[in-house]
């Protein structure tokens, strides 16, 4: 990132809040800060991995064009030492810290504004690896469901709902469970799925009719029976992203869906 590229950059245009005044940072903490405002996947995997104190004094060495080895000459610190602390695999002591924010030009407050970055960006982290760990609990869960069935019908209606994305992992648990409901009552019947037409016929026994529906309110009408909330877990199609991970964890859910997939396209393919 040049001075050119950091002129257009501020924190209120990417609508972040900082702690302290944006203009007041000097040169090189503003061209590190600014582009922790745009950093990629990896850049912020980088500083959740190393902390904010060693991705400050490694970047900002690097803009200084200073080596480590330089850097520990100068401080008479080891090359080692330097090392160890770019990398987040040890904490200076308070005089070694003194030392390399001095002659870096780099203030506590930027450290602690950093750190605030850092912290945001840590807690999302960790509530989308938890959220990923729930979803490969849910897929495994799933597929041993879907293994257990011996229905045609339930694994036709589960692989036309994954190639569409009609539902999150949640909801695709919930047709399971509601496909099972609506074959044990005795008054209703699924007469037939035709995905050419994206119909389902259903024949009432108490009505003495049969009733066509599209594909998606049939689905929707299995997660009536199963929970309130149905609607809930109904997946937007017009859904935007919400924070930097998103893309990592649509990511993940795409490869859970075609665990699914394969699962059902190999079973029948048997």
């Amino acid at each position: 990132m040049n001075k050119e590229e950091l002129k257009i950059i501020q924190p209120e245009k990417i609508e972040y809040n900082m702690t302290i005044d944006y203009n007041e940072l000097n040169e090189y903490e503003q061209i590190v800060f600014a582009g922790l405002l745009l950093a990629s996947e990896k850049e912020i995997l980088e500083l959740l991995e190393i902390g904010s104190f060693a991705y400050c004094i490694k970047n900002i060495r690097k803009l200084k064009k200073i080596t480590q080895k330089q850097l520990a000459e100068i401080l008479n610190i080891s090359e080692n030492t330097i090392y160890n602390y770019e990398s987040g695999k040890n904490k200076p002591n308070n005089s070694n810290r003194e030392k390399i924010m001095n002659f870096l030009e780099i203030r506590e407050e930027f450290i602690l504004e950093v750190d605030e970055f850092y912290h945001e960006y840590l807690e999302e982290f960790e509530l989308g690896k938890k959220e990923i760990e729930k979803d490969n609990k849910l897929i495994d869960k799933i597929v041993e469901e879907l293994k257990k069935d011996n229905s045609i019908e339930l694994r036709t209606i589960v692989l036309e709902v994954v190639k569409r994305r009609l539902l999150k992992l949640d909801g695709i648990y919930s047709v399971i469970n509601g496909y099972r409901m609506l074959c044990s009552n005795i008054d209703i019947q699924i007469k037939q799925i035709n995905m050419n037409n994206n119909s389902v016929a259903i024949y009432s026994k108490i009505e003495k009719c049969t009733i066509f529906m599209k594909f998606e309110d049939f689905i929707f009408s299995f997660l009536i029976q199963i929970s309130e909330n149905a609607k809930n877990i109904f997946e937007n199609n017009r859904y935007k992203e919400k924070n930097l991970f998103q893309n990592e964890m649509n990511k993940k859910l795409s490869e859970q869906y075609k665990k699914i997939l394969d699962s059902l396209e190999g079973d029948n393919n048997e």
